[in-house]
């Protein structure tokens, strides 16, 4: 299995097809689109950015998305934050886009000594779930779980932080 599968089923435990079912969905850091018949299977409408589009995906930075306020209701985020210099405004925009009462669902991989000395060369950032925690808080999204993924995966290496929120509905 890869790390995109081992982040479905932390992302199957969270939702159920009938809550997904015509839910907008934007796949942030998404390269092609290697998630996208998977979550569409979900019943999800998918979109998909990243800074180099390949099969059919926006093209955007993740710190400033071409898209309106409010478009989408789930935010995906699937080993994609950790290349960004600045996680920090990437989270601001993802709750810029996303719908009053929306979700964001962040992978990132997990702060081993492997991803650490050995992982992918362009990770900037290893985060791990107190940081996570830390960045929801301070972008004020309200954290629905944060943990350590380690169920069913059989190598530490390929372990992830799983960080879900969702965004307060704004005061009239």
């Amino acid at each position: 299995m890869s790390h995109r599968d081992y982040v479905l089923l932390a992302f199957d435990k969270l939702f159920s097809a009938p809550q997904l079912k015509n839910k907008t969905l934007l796949d942030v850091g998404c390269r092609g689109n290697a998630m996208k018949g998977k979550l569409e299977e979900r019943g999800v409408i998918w979109t998909g950015l990243d800074i180099s589009p390949q099969g059919g995906a926006d093209k955007g930075d993740m710190c400033a998305m071409p898209y309106t306020d409010k478009k989408f209701d789930i935010i995906f985020a699937c080993h994609s934050l950790e290349h960004v210099e600045t996680p920090l405004t990437a989270l601001r925009e993802f709750k810029r886009v996303m719908k009053d009462d929306g979700v964001m669902f962040i992978a990132t991989p997990n702060p081993c000594e492997h991803q650490i000395t050995k992982g992918d060369p362009d990770h900037i950032f290893v985060m791990n779930v107190m940081q996570m925690e830390k960045w929801l808080e301070y972008v004020k999204i309200n954290k629905i779980g944060c943990y350590l993924q380690t169920e069913g995966v059989p190598r530490e290496q390929d372990y992830n932080v799983i960080t879900v929120g969702r965004k307060p509905k704004e005061k009239e």
